[in-house]
């Protein structure tokens, strides 16, 4: 096995490949690294074995990312008879570092980034050669991640949720701000130099990839047809941890530059709808107001379960209270990580505080018309009218 070394800088750009690639001729060099903490030879043999065309030269990236699993011997092999390099971080660096260690151990000009869980389609690396062949004077390229159809109430609940958007957005954009990291192809010499950020709880792939676009002044151009499927995580699960953290990541999105500029107020949601009322538990214990803080805090819930509930049925997924409720969970789970992360960083104008992630205008207008939002409002205000009569 090759033994490879990380640099703290990126490798040089060959620019006469990448001239000649813009002008449509020569051949394409292209690396593939693929953090991995689980080393599945069942997904990693089929990214590996990925045909591609002959004026394409490909290589690939290992990062195992988990130093006490033992390296499948297909992996192994491969490593071996430098089929792949493969490099084993000594402790578990979480997929951002790991990625950004692949992206400067590798020497192309274009930089593929997988998930190491994903089954691409078998032309995935054709469909990437001809849109480079085409137009390579691109900051990247933004393939489609898709999922399989929902299987039970938590899967229907992702669909509804919108967290998914952002891995098949370019089936519905042909220029993009940010794309999931999952499956997307960048230009070298067109990346912010930072790299991925490490210290992000999620929401890492949306940190880097629109610093590289608002810093060249230039969006992902779509390429729907490059289709990587991926699986439902944990079988379909609901996914509490991966919903708080996600919420912890957009929030750190909205304290950091260049993707602060897109904070904007509005009216609070359940989780800090529930923290005043629960910092409010003294002052109501001593003028024996716990029963209305009770009822606010029911009437909150409920709201929110009710709008869950339609938004589950407007968009087709049935009349089923364990969608409405899995997405239910889902919200709040989200909200109270974002809460969290800003109660932590210490961060008091987070409350209340959104981040627009289209990244379209800076500094959008404070309390958008959402009609989920004003009718959750209303159903509150007129719970609490038939309480107090």
């Amino acid at each position: 096995m090759d033994e490879i070394h990380i640099t703290d800088q990126f490798a040089d750009t060959d620019q006469r490949q990448v001239t000649e690639q813009i002008q449509g001729t020569g051949q394409i060099h292209m690396d593939i690294v693929v953090p991995s903490y689980r080393l599945n030879a069942h997904y990693l043999q089929g990214i590996i074995a990925l045909p591609h065309p002959e004026w394409l030269s490909v290589h690939y990236y290992i990062i195992a990312d988990n130093p006490l699993l033992s390296i499948p011997p297909f992996i192994k092999a491969a490593a071996e008879n430098n089929s792949i390099h493969l490099h084993l971080n000594q402790c578990n660096k979480g997929a951002s570092v790991s990625r950004n260690e692949g992206i400067r151990m590798s020497r192309s000009p274009w930089i593929l980034l997988l998930d190491d869980d994903i089954i691409p389609a078998d032309d995935l690396l054709f469909v990437y050669a001809a849109a480079i062949r085409k137009y390579a004077d691109v900051i990247g390229y933004a393939g489609t991640t898709r999922f399989p159809p929902a299987s039970n109430a938590a899967t229907a609940a992702m669909q509804v949720s919108g967290l998914l958007d952002g891995y098949s957005v370019a089936e519905k954009q042909k220029h993009l701000v940010w794309s999931s990291s999952s499956n997307v192809l960048l230009r070298r010499d067109r990346m912010d130099k930072q790299l991925f950020d490490g210290k992000f709880a999620a929401a890492e792939d949306i940190d880097f990839l629109t610093r590289n676009s608002l810093l060249f002044e230039r969006r992902y151009i779509a390429v729907p047809e490059a289709i990587v499927l991926h699986p439902w995580w944990d079988n379909g699960a609901l996914q509490t941890r991966r919903m708080f953290h996600y919420g912890e990541g957009v929030a750190q999105l909205a304290r950091k530059k260049p993707t602060n500029y897109y904070i904007y107020y509005d009216l609070p949601n359940s989780a800090e709808t529930l923290l005043v009322l629960s910092l409010l538990l003294p002052l109501a214990w001593w003028f024996n107001w716990l029963p209305l803080l009770a009822t606010l805090a029911a009437l909150v819930l409920l709201a929110d379960f009710f709008v869950c509930w339609s938004k589950t049925v407007s968009q087709g997924k049935g009349w089923s209270p364990l969608v409405a409720g899995s997405l239910l969970w889902n919200k709040n789970c989200y909200e109270f990580g974002r809460l969290f992360s800003h109660i932590h960083a210490r961060y008091w104008p987070g409350f209340a505080q959104r981040i627009d992630l289209r990244f379209e205008n800076t500094y959008p207008p404070d309390f958008p018309v959402d009609k989920w939002k004003w009718g959750k409002m209303g159903l509150i205000a007129w719970g609490v009218l038939l309480w107090v009569l």
